[in-house]
C-alpha cells in the first residue's frame, strides 16, 4: 500500500483504466474524499446529499478515466477535475429540483382548476336544477308538461 501512496494521481488512474486495479482508484477516492464531500456540502448544505453528490463525482471519475488519462498531460493531480465536478453536480442537481418543484406546482395547479371547475359545474347545475323547480312551481302543470 506504501507504493500506492508515491504513485501520482495521474499514475493511480491509468492503472485503473487500463488495468483495473480498484486498489488505484481506492487511493484516489481516499484522497480526495473530503475535499470532494467538503465542496459538495457548502454547494448544498445537506450531509445526505453531500454524500449522495460525492459518490456520484467518483462515479463520474471511474466512467470517465481512460478518457481523463488521455487528456491529463503529466502528474496534474486530480482536484480541479474533481471540484469541477463536484460543482457541476450540485448545480444540475439544483437545477433538477427547480424543474422538479415547478411541475408538481403546475400539475397541482391544473388538478385544483379541474376541481375547482367540476364544483362550480355542479353547483351552476343545482343551482339551474333548484331555479327551473321552482319556475315549473310558479308556472303551473304547462310548465311542466313543456319543460320536459
Amino acid at each position: 500500500m506504501g507504493e500506492m501512496n508515491e504513485k501520482s494521481d495521474v499514475q493511480l488512474l491509468r492503472d485503473y483504466a487500463e488495468g483495473g486495479h480498484e486498489a488505484a482508484f481506492r487511493e484516489l477516492v481516499e484522497r480526495y474524499a473530503g475535499l470532494v464531500y467538503a465542496g459538495a456540502l457548502r454547494q448544498v448544505a445537506s450531509p445526505d446529499l453531500a454524500r449522495d453528490l460525492a459518490q456520484s463525482v467518483f462515479t463520474d471519475l471511474a466512467r470517465k478515466a481512460r478518457l481523463l488519462v488521455d487528456q491529463t498531460a503529466g502528474d496534474r493531480p486530480l482536484a480541479g477535475w474533481l471540484h469541477r465536478s463536484t460543482r457541476y453536480a450540485a448545480l444540475n442537481h439544483g437545477r433538477d429540483t427547480r424543474r422538479r418543484i415547478a411541475n408538481e406546482r403546475q400539475a397541482m395547479e391544473q388538478l385544483i382548476n379541474h376541481f375547482q371547475f367540476e364544483t362550480a359545474s355542479a353547483s351552476s347545475y343545482g343551482a339551474w336544477a333548484s331555479m327551473s323547480e321552482q319556475t315549473r312551481r310558479r308556472q303551473g302543470p304547462a310548465c311542466l308538461h313543456f319543460g320536459r
